[in-house]
């Protein structure tokens, strides 16, 4: 091994902490007492179609204030950065916990296929995205 090919380990704890400026994350709450049933798949798509209309510019972007904090707007209109149109054209669930719900789901933007993935997480009585990444 050449002396110019430096190989830096991290530990693992270090590595779970790093701060990936592509990731827009926000603490999950803790479960509530009385779960609400999760959100079905047709309520998410309908999430994640608002999602990419106000990327596209078809919706004001007032329209996340429900669903994401707004300090998370940016970070996700620069990772899906150039025009649209954009389509969700695939959506798969898991339930992780009571209060938490993963999804990753495949988006046509343009000419290019891309991927969403995420959470969602129950806050009082409502779903909100707690991880929203477009890849």
């Amino acid at each position: 091994m050449s002396s110019s090919a430096a190989v830096h380990i991290r530990p693992l704890t270090e590595h779970r902490r790093s701060i990936r400026p592509w990731l827009a994350v926000v603490d999950d709450p803790a479960p509530a007492p009385n779960v609400a049933p999760p959100p079905s798949a047709a309520e998410v798509r309908g999430l994640l179609t608002c999602v990419l209309e106000v990327l596209d510019g078809r919706r004001p972007l007032s329209q996340f204030d429900k669903i994401l904090p707004r300090h998370h707007y940016r970070p996700l209109a620069e990772q899906a950065a150039g025009p649209g149109p954009r389509q969700l054209r695939s959506l798969h669930l898991s339930q992780t916990t009571p209060a938490a719900v993963d999804f990753c789901a495949r988006i046509d933007h343009g000419r290019r296929s891309r991927a969403l993935t995420g959470r969602l997480a129950l806050t009082g009585d409502r779903w909100r995205f707690t991880l929203l990444v477009v890849i």
